[in-house]
């Protein structure tokens, strides 16, 4: 399984040039948000993320959604925001929630949330 992390300081996630392979992840790939700092990220558009995994531990980060997103992968956000502006996110595999959702419709089948607990806004 490869692991393509994510190297910019903000940007847009379909842009290869912001991941460590040069390529957006996919087809199986475990993508990974930590480390560099206040990673800005944007998902735009209604968007499916075909990944292994999607991991997110900077508690600076914030993943922004532009469109309604789909994941097919477990999913772990264990630190940082995930701010859904309206938007629907769907993690369709297994989810670890640590971190904050904020203002949007979060669809999962099955998630655990973790010691810092879950908050969700916007009148979710």
């Amino acid at each position: 399984m490869t692991v393509t992390n994510w190297v910019k300081s903000s940007g847009t996630w379909s842009v290869g040039s912001n991941w460590s392979t040069g390529l957006v992840p996919g087809g199986g790939q475990t993508a990974s948000i930590g480390g560099t700092g206040a990673e800005a990220i944007v998902l735009a558009g209604t968007s499916l993320l075909p990944l292994a995994a999607l991991l997110m531990s900077d508690t600076a980060a914030t993943l922004s959604l532009a469109g309604n997103v789909t994941t097919t992968a477990a999913t772990t956000l264990s630190a940082g925001t995930v701010a859904l502006a309206g938007h629907t996110l769907t993690l369709s595999g297994s989810a670890t929630l640590d971190d904050e959702i904020d203002a949007g419709t979060l669809s999962t089948s099955t998630a655990s949330v973790g010691s810092a607990g879950l908050t969700l806004g916007g009148g979710i």
